[in-house]
């Protein structure tokens, strides 16, 4: 959500370098052998209300084309002597079939023709998107702050065909959603970022994990409650911080928090493994400068404010199903790193990213990498927004 505290645009400048450092990565807690057990779900079939969209026209957008965004030299420091010790480089395989590159997909990513809007009503703050593991097509979202604590799973045209509301959760400010490994092969798991603070003051943020509902396509709409939901609370090592972006490492279930400062975001980990009802201390892993990152086009006057101006803030985030991609995306671009076996999420963010195709939108804050890892949907706030869909050639 871009609150009072968070507007600070004037000003704003864009500088033709970019700054990171990076600390090193320690360990987290764990967790026993039994991890979640299929959720009690009572469902209630439900029509769903017709809703017609509004008239709309396609946002502006454009291709990026390569060389990657020019860097300054990485600067690489130790951890304080009493961090704790760093965690064991991943070496397990990847936990899906790779997709494209993102160099490739920087280089060839097309929007998807026609543009699909989002058909329901109720999702007027779309502020995280992720792609299902388990149903094809289906992508799930969550509104902001100001609504009850449920997830929307939709459709590639944007039809809403299951509402789930998660039992006992408290739905403050609800910023992004991912979806990460589960117990075994045919199960995954969600989780819901209620990261958001944009007064700087909550002493705790909270993440909430629940098992992945199978979503069957035809049909009419589906509401249903999640009756098992793990709600993980996580405090911060220097402080509060506002944050938009939640990522799930596929390959060791690490949980990334990218935070949303103008100075430059910090990015946080903590081990996936945790205990339901844990309460931990992130641990910083790195940094990135989005204001200082080059972007090689920009947008026409004509284009909403926060896609000219917004660059310098982290609003959504994704790993790709094989954990060889990341993205994160700011009000006015879509960032994208490769990923090399071995390395941790840390490691990877160090490295520089490339510039993907992005839409013009009004207060764009979410995004999903296909779960191919070929291609990803963006979205904006407002009523009946765009889903924007890239696909590498």
């Amino acid at each position: 959500m871009f609150g009072a505290r968070s507007s600070s645009l004037v000003g704003l400048g864009v500088v033709f370098a970019i700054g990171l450092t990076f600390v090193g990565c320690g360990g987290g807690g764990g967790k026993s052998a039994t991890r979640i057990a299929q959720p009690a779900v009572s469902v209630t079939t439900t029509q769903a209300a017709t809703v017609a969209p509004a008239a709309v026209t396609s946002a502006t957008s454009f291709s990026a084309t390569p060389p990657a965004a020019t860097v300054a030299p990485v600067t690489v420091t130790s951890a304080p002597t009493d961090a704790p010790a760093p965690a064991p480089t991943a070496t397990v395989a990847y936990a899906g079939a790779a997709g494209t590159s993102a160099a490739a997909m920087c280089a060839g990513a097309a929007e998807v023709l026609p543009t699909a809007t989002v058909a329901s009503g109720d999702l007027i703050e779309l502020s995280g998107l992720a792609s299902s593991r388990l149903s094809d097509g289906v992508l799930w979202a969550h509104n902001d702050s100001g609504d009850t604590a449920r997830v929307f799973a939709m459709d590639a045209r944007g039809g809403v065909i299951a509402t789930y509301t998660l039992a006992g959760a408290d739905a403050s400010d609800w910023e992004d959603i991912a979806v990460g490994p589960g117990a075994s092969r045919d199960a995954a798991e969600l989780y819901v970022g209620d990261i958001g603070d944009n007064a700087r003051a909550r002493a705790d943020v909270v993440v909430y994990r629940l098992r992945e509902p199978k979503v069957t396509r035809g049909g009419a709409p589906v509401a249903a409650t999640v009756a098992d939901v793990e709600r993980l609370t996580l405090h911060y090592p220097d402080g509060p911080h506002d944050a938009e972006t939640l990522m799930i490492d596929p390959v060791s279930g690490d949980l990334i928090i990218v935070t949303k400062d103008t100075a430059g975001s910090e990015v946080f980990r903590v081990a996936g493994t945790l205990d339901a009802g844990a309460t931990v201390t992130l641990e910083l892993v790195g940094r990135i400068d989005f204001g200082s990152l080059k972007r090689r086009v920009a947008f026409p006057d004509d284009a909403p404010v926060l896609a000219r101006v917004g660059g310098a803030f982290a609003t959504g985030g994704d790993i790709s199903a094989s954990g060889d991609m990341m993205a994160i995306r700011t009000y006015s671009t879509v960032w994208l790193w490769s990923r090399s076996p071995g390395q941790s999420i840390g490691e990877a963010l160090a490295g520089a990213p490339c510039e993907a195709a992005t839409a013009a939108e009004k207060q764009g804050e979410a995004i999903a990498l296909d779960a191919d890892g070929r291609g990803y949907v963006t979205s904006s706030e407002g009523e009946h927004p765009l889903l924007h869909h890239f696909r590498s050639n």
